[in-house]
Formats: structure tokens, C-alpha cells, sequence
């Protein structure tokens, strides 16, 4: 009888690392992203369905509703990714828009994704952050206006 492979459950949520502020590290193995004036959010898609979740847990799925449908087409069946939203005004981050617009469907308001933590039943955690970051083009399809 051949046997059946389950696949992993994708956790609910998954605890993220704060950001450091001050002078990067210099040397090989390191890695940093820059820290935008906006909110961070962590994207969970399951079958085209998506939750983007605040770090304390609250569901703002509607909030940014076009950040989630644009989250909705990636090529995956299940991922998490962790990224920030953010209003721009003239490319640069605008924190006064962002909270201006909250609720408000705007292209103004963009996710940048910056990590993959979970893609199609493979939890990545314990992967080198450069590898999981340059595994994004994976299951994102960054032509949707609304992601960076």
C-alpha cells in the first residue's frame, strides 16, 4: 500500500523579530533591511484566502483590503510572509497618510515584503534570512500594484 505524505499544518502565527535601530553591522553574514515610518504586518495566504495580522494579533485584512487581494494571486498554495505597509507620497514613506488613509482603499498603500516564513507546507525559520529573502520571487508575484 503506498504510503501517504500529510502535509505540515501552517502555524496560525509566528513570532517575529523586532527591529534594532542604530549604525548595521558591517561584514559577511549580515543582513539588513531598512526600517519604514509605517505599520508591520504579517501576511498568512491560504488557498487565495489572506489575513494580514498586526504583531499584537489584530486581523487588519479589510484595513488593507488592496494589499490583501493583491496577496491573494501569489504562486503558492499556503505562504507567510512579514512585511510593512506603507503610505508613500512621492516614493518616500508618509506615516501621516498611512493613518489618514486607514480603511481606505489608496495605491498610495504598498506592503513591503521583506522575508518568507512559510511556503507551500515548508516552514523556513530555520533557514538563513538571505536565502528566505531571496526566495520571495517564489510565491509573490510582484506585479499587483500594491506590493513593492
Amino acid at each position: 500500500m503506498p504510503s501517504v505524505v500529510s502535509r505540515p499544518q501552517m502555524p496560525g502565527s509566528i513570532e517575529t523579530s523586532d527591529p534594532s535601530h542604530g549604525k548595521p553591522p558591517t561584514g559577511d553574514g549580515w543582513a539588513h533591511e531598512v526600517k519604514w515610518d509605517s505599520y508591520r504586518g504579517q501576511a498568512h495566504r491560504r488557498n487565495r484566502s489572506v489575513k494580514i495580522s498586526t504583531r499584537r494579533g489584530n486581523d487588519w485584512s479589510k484595513t488593507f483590503a488592496l494589499v490583501a487581494e493583491a496577496l491573494s494571486w501569489p504562486r503558492a498554495e499556503d505562504a507567510i510572509v512579514d512585511g510593512e505597509v506603507v503610505a508613500l507620497t512621492g516614493g518616500l514613506p508618509d506615516l501621516r497618510k498611512l493613518r489618514r488613509q486607514l480603511g481606505e482603499p489608496s495605491p498610495d498603500i504598498v506592503y513591503q515584503v521583506f522575508d518568507l516564513l512559510w511556503h507551500d507546507g515548508e516552514d523556513l525559520r530555520s533557514e538563513h534570512y538571505v536565502v528566505r529573502r531571496n526566495r520571495l520571487r517564489e510565491p509573490i508575484d510582484k506585479g499587483g500594484a500594491q506590493l513593492q
